[in-house]
């Protein structure tokens, strides 16, 4: 996901998790959450107006 201004993560769905990272520092950490957190996250997310 990116605004265009450099911030950027890559997130990849698996069967019971999801994982994002920064995609400028692939070999750096990885956050992974639920496949049901990550649902709610995005659901809040949308719900949000910038």
């Amino acid at each position: 996901m990116s605004g265009g201004d450099g911030e950027c993560v890559e997130v990849a769905a698996a069967v019971v998790a999801v994982h994002i990272r920064d995609s400028k520092v692939r070999s750096g950490p990885v956050l992974t959450v639920t496949a049901q957190a990550w649902a709610g996250f995005v659901g809040l997310a949308a719900d949000q107006t910038i």
